[in-house]
């Protein structure tokens, strides 16, 4: 928003206001013809504009609209400081009853590299969701192009409803409400309070409903209707002229089998509708797009995503991604963003190229695999095939075949070269081919890990290398075994 006054005259003040359509819409009176003449701003007006709005969209354009309206130079007189409270407080206060100038579409094409990178984050068995503030249409059609959305069915918030609601019907045990019970006029808004499940006013709703849980005992239905059309974003990807076709099920081999092999999209006012069995359902499903997103909502995700023990890794440059970024497991902020993001992540992309996360995956796997190597290495053979022959001349008296230091000199020369080798190795081919392993149960050393190296290992070293001692011994030397 920008206040202008003309140099020549003063009596002239005009304010410049451009922003979202669906946003800018209610505040616009009138509407500016090619002529330039003033028209009002009715239904069939504003239908043609979210009309181009939708089209430009479904390509994966960013639609700005550009408004304008004459102040009164009285009140914008030259005492009203341009940075000062009172111009800001004035400004917010007239901005409305617009007149429209007319629609902008802006394209920012992804780079290049993007759809390769998703794919074979999906082949290694990460899922990829945009959380934007885009509008949900370009939301969709950019996803399909960075191949984040790659299902031809695609879900809106009518079809979890429907999903949690089939789901608690064949697990009633598991419902996602509680039984209706009945709600106080004070807080029903006119919703009648011994209406059954599923009605509003003794009245069965076209559209799925939401019952938001009030308390254990209570709950109240709050009709919602979805902002996307969901037969409109089952195609979008034929609408987006740039993008190309996406991968098929098979890159997505290494997904759990409790997800639902289908897209979603949503948008921001979406999330308020939503429970916890929602959120459930929601985190399931193999592709996510959330659009039309503030901050506040942004966290949330994080926060829900987390909350049923998902690894949650989130990227970002701008200040409004920072608490999303602080809040993720592992926060990654682009090299040439904000500041605020690069101290809230966890880590950032110097090169601000997206296909340096799959070089940090890659590493992060190689680096837990070779240190698995070097301790299933040393422990075997630095400690126990070692460990067994003092105790055995603690308890029999048998000769230990190398005296204490020797042991040492033996595991400095041998033992530390060898794992520096380990240590060096290169990836597997298959590295980013491989399931993310469970951070519960695939640790670095566990149990089954200690048992392999001491009982099986160890023993086998032990055995061998004591053997060939007495051998020896009894060969070169002639002393009986």
């Amino acid at each position: 928003m920008t206040i202008h006054r003309d140099s020549t005259n003063f009596d002239e003040v005009v304010m410049m206001v451009k922003g979202a359509p669906d946003v800018m819409l209610p505040r616009c009176r009138e509407i500016m013809t090619e002529s330039g003449d003033t028209l009002p701003f009715d239904e069939a007006a504003a239908a043609k504009l979210k009309q181009i709005e939708d089209d430009w969209s479904k390509q994966g354009k960013r639609v700005l609209m550009f408004c304008c309206k004459q102040l009164d130079a009285a009140v914008f007189n030259k005492e009203v400081g341009i940075d000062s409270a009172r111009m800001e407080a004035l400004a917010n206060y007239h901005n409305n009853g617009l007149t429209v100038l007319g629609l902008v579409s802006i394209i920012v094409p992804p780079r290049p590299e993007i759809p390769e990178v998703v794919d074979k984050c999906h082949q290694a068995g990460i899922r990829v969701m945009m959380v934007t503030g885009d509008y949900g249409y370009t939301a969709t059609a950019i996803a399909r192009q960075c191949h984040i959305i790659t299902c031809d069915q695609t879900d809106v918030l009518e079809d979890v409803f429907r999903l949690a609601e089939s789901e608690s019907e064949s697990k009633p045990e598991k419902n996602f409400v509680d039984s209706p019970a009945t709600v106080e006029n004070s807080m029903s808004d006119g919703l009648a309070g011994d209406a059954k499940e599923g009605e509003v006013d003794g009245k069965t709703p076209s559209k799925p409903q939401m019952l938001r849980k009030v308390d254990s005992n209570q709950t109240i239905p709050v009709p919602y209707e979805s902002q996307i059309d969901p037969a409109m974003t089952a195609n979008l990807g034929d609408a987006a002229e740039r993008g190309t076709a996406g991968p098929t099920d098979d890159v997505f081999v290494n997904l759990p089998p409790n997800i639902i092999r289908r897209a979603l999209v949503l948008t921001g006012n979406d999330i308020s509708y939503l429970s916890k069995a929602h959120w459930d359902l929601i985190s399931r499903y193999k592709e996510v797009v959330f659009s039309r997103t503030t901050p506040e909502q942004k966290l949330c995700i994080i926060n829900e995503f987390r909350e049923r023990e998902y690894i949650v890794a989130a990227l970002g440059d701008g200040i409004n991604d920072a608490p999303a970024l602080k809040a993720a497991h592992v926060g990654v902020a682009m090299g040439g963003g904000a500041e605020a993001a690069k101290e809230a992540a966890g880590m950032v992309l110097l090169d601000n190229n997206f296909s340096s996360l799959l070089v940090g995956i890659e590493n992060g796997r190689l680096a837990f695999d070779n240190l698995k190597k070097v301790i299933l290495y040393l422990i075997p053979a630095g400690s126990f095939s070692e460990l067994l022959p003092i105790i055995i001349n603690i308890f029999l008296g048998v000769p230990l075949p190398l005296s204490a230091f020797f042991m040492i000199v033996i595991c400095v020369l041998t033992d530390v070269a060898s794992s520096i080798a380990l240590i060096s190795e290169k990836p597997e081919m298959d590295i980013l081919a491989r399931p993310p392993r469970d951070a519960k149960r695939d640790r670095l050393v566990n149990f089954r890990f200690i048992s392999h190296c001491y009982f099986f290992l160890g023993m086998i070293e032990f055995l061998c290398a004591h053997s060939m001692y007495f051998f020896y011994m009894y060969h070169y030397h002639g002393i009986p075994m």
